[in-house]
């Protein structure tokens, strides 16, 4: 399990820090990873949380086909990407 981060600030925020240590204390592995990054490490999370993918909004055609590629490749994402996508058009 792991939350999507921001390459931009790739530090997890202090509420991750005790999201994490809560799952962690109940036996889950923890890892995080920039919603505007490599796929490659979110293949192997059971659940991937898009927690603090703040930048998104500069790119969202890229954001957007992130998600697809998530969906496609079977990664499970506590909000759908489908829902996320629907949420970014603010028009």
């Amino acid at each position: 399990m792991g939350p999507a981060i921001c390459s931009e600030w790739p530090a997890i925020s202090a509420s991750e820090v005790g999201y994490a240590r809560t799952r962690r204390e109940r036996g889950v592995r923890v890892s995080s990873a920039p919603g505007n990054g490599l796929i490659a490490p979110l293949l192997a999370a059971g659940l991937m949380v898009l927690h603090s993918t703040w930048d998104c909004h500069r790119n969202v055609a890229a954001f957007s086909g992130w998600l697809l590629t998530l969906e496609q490749r079977g990664v499970k994402v506590l909000r759908p990407p489908t829902i996320v996508r629907w949420n970014l058009d603010k028009r």
